[in-house]
């Protein structure tokens, strides 16, 4: 289990303990902390930086001179290759010079690029080390912080502390940051209750089994199986620190609604899967065995052979997802 030093103490206000603390309490409560990373190692020594101006390389095609505002020193000039770079006003992330790339394995240097002296680097998710996106340089939002700032202060979602942590059959509260902030809670006698959860913006009209029926045909392996129905969505990438909580967890961003479902799993410890109401065949869900011969394309692209004794949730047509485990592509 993977769990966030950062989101354990947004969820206990008045934990105060260092990584390191916290890692050896939770070793002597029974939850083994088997090692723990850095998530955003460049964060702190990278800063947000503001364009005050950018011209085209007068040399090289496919590059862009780019004037930031990085605080208190002098603007600095930095060849930038990247398609994205943003008008004059809008943030960016710099490394500066001396800064530590870890995912590139670099120390920036003033280089010569082209003819041209850069005195610094503007990031990439990817060169920042928070996700493998590298499509473009990390254009930050307005109040990540002013010129100069750190990025690890301005944008905190950069950079965590992630516990390895080792579970034990007797301990399944561990499996979700709510069950390991009440342990931390405990632990240190600190007042804990767990978050109330946000209702959805607008509720549907009438009751969920008039837009689908639900049908548990395995008692045994799934007792109970409850379903939702939220109108209204509209799909689209989540917000950078959903993307940047997921990744440090290992997980990989695909869109606001499967990520927001990934991230009650990784808070409570209870898998949770998104479906598209106008795709569920028959308007049925059934959480049965897979019959000889059933195969289902997972989300993350492969296409397994099902076995009679794999729980799948199907509609009214066939397999639709693998029960606990991952949804199917379509």
């Amino acid at each position: 289990m993977k769990a966030s030093y950062r989101w354990l103490r947004a969820l206990v206000p008045g934990l105060t303990a260092s990584p390191a603390e916290l890692a050896a309490r939770f070793t002597s409560a029974g939850l083994e902390v088997e090692g723990m990373s850095t998530y955003g190692e460049a964060s702190p020594s990278c800063v947000v930086a503001k364009v005050t101006g950018k011209r085209a390389h007068p040399t090289k095609s496919g590059l862009t001179l780019v004037t930031v505002d990085r605080g208190s020193s002098a603007p600095l000039e930095v060849v930038c290759g990247a398609p994205n770079v943003p008008e004059p006003g809008g943030l960016v992330v710099l490394a500066p010079l001396g800064a530590t790339l870890p995912a590139k394995g670099v120390t920036i240097e003033r280089r010569t690029i082209a003819g041209t002296v850069s005195e610094g680097m503007l990031c990439s998710e990817s060169e920042l080390g928070l996700t493998d996106s590298g499509e473009g340089i990390l254009i930050l939002t307005e109040g990540s912080g002013e010129p100069g700032t750190p990025l690890a202060t301005g944008v905190p979602a950069t950079n965590d502390t992630i516990f390895e942590i080792g579970l034990t059959p007797n301990r399944p509260d561990g499996l979700g940051h709510i069950g390991l902030a009440r342990e931390a809670a405990a632990l240190y006698g600190l007042p804990w209750s767990p978050p109330d959860p946000d209702a959805p913006g607008r509720a549907i009209e009438g009751r969920v089994d008039s837009y689908l029926k639900v049908e548990v045909r395995d008692a045994e392996r799934c007792p109970h199986y409850g379903a939702a129905v939220v109108v209204d969505v509209k799909i689209g990438p989540s917000p950078a620190w959903l993307r940047y909580r997921l990744a440090s967890l290992g997980v990989r961003a695909i869109s606001n609604v499967v990520d927001v479902t990934n991230l009650v799993l990784l808070e409570y410890g209870h898998p949770m899967h998104a479906f598209d109401l106008e795709l569920v065949r028959g308007g049925r869900i059934i959480v049965r065995r897979a019959t000889a011969g059933e195969a289902l394309a997972l989300l993350d692209g492969t296409k397994v052979a099902l076995d009679p004794d794999d729980l799948v949730i199907a509609d009214a047509e066939g397999p639709v997802a693998l029960a606990g485990v991952m949804g199917g592509a379509s």
